[in-house]
């Protein structure tokens, strides 16, 4: 099944050219009918005519549909492609032509004589040039060696040193060309020998440039002057290939013109630069397939194939490795078919098409690049970056897809402007402007409460620390938060399916309906939602709030719209809906009470114990730890209770709220270390063994 796919869609891009050629050669459709009367007019006057026999009567056309017109691409497409296949097929038929032409040349004796003397100015040229060059080459190559060998402190010497090196390798071909001029004039040739000896001195003196450039760039033997970041056997690689695959190209195109000018027969010459343009492809393939692995590891990287699977790009880099050569092949099978078979441009088209793809790509990647690094929210922000950065780049990515897609359609011969005039494409841009406009106010009116909502839970000192806020501003704004993402969301989700073409009223009406229908079978869900909403309004429980409700007491963790979470000193968290709430024990309002009740033994002096008591409470608020926490004098209050073995004495400081048990804690701490300075004792049970022989 993957092979038949891949077959298809290979048959498919192959006759996309054929199939715009085919278009061109359809007839335009003939005028639509509208209505049964013209019809039946129509049927009876082709009965007059049988009858009377009058031929003047216009027949019936058959009406063109959507099949028809199918089918007559199709044939077209077939025609053209059969066409065009027996043209190039005669092309190659007459390559034997050549043969007949050499023996013509040959035969004839004035036409032998000038091709001897033309022979004859090529060699003295060629060979007078060839050896000029050589010699400013050898001139050179000692400068040229030390270049290679130096080494450079700065960028700017290596700058130098690489445009010095291009200077002095472009003296011999400037010297080539010049000798050659030279010698040309001073023999003051015919004019076809003059034409055919300079454009040989043209061709070779191109390929000597090629070479000179690609040592220039590709620097094979030297790395401190190599440009690319290419290792020597790579660049060797390049250079090799490149050159030979220039020889072939410039070798044949300057023949082929040659050709022209001596009255070699077209066919012969379609069927030359057929062959040549074959043998380049045949030479491209040969290099894809050599290098296949390393550019294949290239594209991988460090990616695993357990990476790879993970994201959509990693599996489209994946398999982009191991297809690479496959895709390289079938693209080079697609341009040789339309270069040698496409008419009307066919190659132009093609290679307009290619390279504004990869330019639209390039400048694409560039742009993903720049919107990542507009809209990367810095580690260190002092407010949370609400919707605007992800919205801002889900738009740009949008935009920068719909301009890459649309200039890479008008690249391959779309009419995009068509597209957009007409009704449809306006259409869709009204309903792109229409959703991005509501989107973007949606945005900037959420953004104005986050932001606020964020500064007033974010405050900062004048030294720049933050400033906690208070319990209900930390429970109340998030709510509101979150209420108002969902009412807007709704907004945004209303605008989009409006503007695609769906109708939503109906959906409105349903959701009324709805509503209805689950606030009479969800009254728990009501119950919960107004009940949490008064307990929040009234303020009577918040975020960080020590409590205790239905038995279990910890420190409230979250609120939400019908659920309370609670986290106790075990670490265990009960979530509690707002409906089971009957009593709610807060120990986090406005201030508290640190209760302490110690027992002493039966013989110790009670009032000593309570000065004890007294000046360790007012030792701990004169404390800088704990003196932002007490909030008035100890308050001892006496016995309390007359024990088994000890007299409870109770006492209580007043603290901040939820700061009691903390206090409670030190306090015990500081009044046992007290106990002991002083000798007071603090009894404990005992137990007794009596042994009764």
């Amino acid at each position: 099944m993957k092979m038949l796919s891949l077959f298809f869609l290979i048959a498919l891009m192959v006759l996309i050219p054929s199939l715009g050629q085919a278009m061109l050669y359809r007839e335009p459709p003939p005028p639509v009918r509208t209505g049964l009367t013209p019809i039946v007019a129509e049927i009876g006057q082709q009965l007059q005519a049988l009858v009377t026999g009058d031929s003047t009567v216009v027949d019936i056309e058959p009406e063109e549909t959507f099949g028809t017109r199918a089918l007559g691409l199709v044939l077209n497409t077939f025609k053209l492609i059969g066409n065009e296949g027996s043209t190039f097929l005669d092309n190659f038929a007459a390559l034997p032509q050549l043969a007949t032409w050499l023996t013509q040349q040959v035969s004839d004796p004035i036409l032998q004589a000038r091709w001897l003397d033309t022979g004859a100015l090529l060699l003295l040229v060629i060979g007078g040039s060839f050896a000029a060059g050589w010699l400013a080459d050898l001139f050179f190559v000692s400068l040229r060696r030390k270049i290679y060998h130096a080494t450079f402190k700065s960028p700017w010497t290596r700058f130098g040193a690489i445009m010095g090196w291009l200077g002095i390798s472009l003296i011999p071909v400037i010297l080539f060309i010049a000798v050659a001029l030279f010698l040309i004039d001073a023999q003051e040739p015919a004019k076809l020998a003059r034409y055919i000896v300079m454009t040989v001195v043209y061709a070779l003196a191109l390929l000597r440039l090629v070479r000179v450039l690609l040592r220039f760039f590709l620097a094979p033997r030297a790395l401190s002057l190599r440009f690319l970041p290419i290792t020597t056997e790579v660049a060797f690689t390049i250079q090799s290939w490149v050159t030979w695959l220039a020889s072939v190209m410039v070798t044949g195109f300057f023949m082929a013109e040659i050709a022209k000018t001596v009255k070699v027969p077209a066919a012969a010459i379609s069927g030359f630069t057929n062959l040549v343009a074959l043998i380049v492809v045949g030479m491209t393939v040969t290099v894809i397939v050599q290098k296949r692995a390393a550019i294949s590891a290239f594209i991988r990287g460090d990616l695993s194939a357990s990476q790879a699977h993970a994201t959509l790009t990693g599996g489209m880099r994946l398999w982009l490795a191991r297809t690479w050569h496959v895709l390289a092949i079938f693209y080079l099978a697609v341009g040789y078919i339309v270069t040698m078979l496409g008419a009307g441009g066919g190659f132009a088209l093609l290679q307009k098409g290619t390279i504004g793809t990869l330019l639209a790509m390039l400048v694409m990647r560039f742009s993903f690049y720049w919107i990542a690094k507009l809209t990367h929210r810095r580690a260190n922000a002092a407010v949370n970056a609400g919707l605007y950065r992800p919205v801002l780049r889900m738009l740009f990515k949008i935009t920068t897809w719909a301009l890459g897609l649309a200039a890479i359609a008008a690249s391959w011969g779309g009419d995009v402007l068509a597209l957009l005039s007409s009704p449809w494409g306006q259409r869709v841009l009204g309903s792109l402007f229409s959703i991005t406009s509501t989107l973007l106010v949606v945005v900037f009116v959420y953004e104005l409460l986050h932001r606020a909502i964020e500064r007033k839970l974010n405050k900062r000192d004048a030294q720049g620390r933050v400033v906690q806020a208070n319990a209900r501003a930390r429970t109340i704004l998030p709510m509101v938060q979150k209420a108002a993402m969902i009412i807007l969301g709704v907004i945004i989700s209303l605008v989009v399916l409006s503007e695609v073409g769906i109708n939503i009223a109906p959906l409105l009406a349903g959701a009324g309906v709805l509503g209805v229908a689950v606030g009479f079978g969800s009254q728990t869900l009501v119950k919960d939602f107004l009940t949490g909403l008064s307990i929040i309004l009234e303020d009577n429980l918040a975020v960080g709030d020590w409590v205790t409700i239905g038995g279990n007491r910890g420190v409230v963790e979250n609120l939400s719209i019908r659920t309370v979470r609670l986290r106790d000193v075990n670490g265990s968290l009960h979530i509690m809906p707002f409906s089971a709430i009957s009593v709610i024990t807060n120990e986090s309002k406005i201030f508290s009470y640190a209760m302490m009740d110690v027992g002493v033994s039966y013989d110790s002096n009670l009032d000593r114990v309570m000065e004890v008591i007294r000046k360790t409470g007012d030792a701990m608020q004169a404390d800088p730890e704990f003196q932002k926490t007490i909030l008035e004098p100890i308050e001892v209050m006496g016995v309390e209770a007359l024990g088994d073995s000890s007299v409870v004495i109770r006492s209580r400081i007043k603290t901040k709220a939820g700061k009691h048990a903390i206090l409670r804690r030190a306090f015990l701490l500081a009044i046992k270390k007290a106990f002991d300075a002083e000798k007071i004792e603090i009894p404990f049970p005992t137990v007794k063994q009596v042994k009764v022989n």
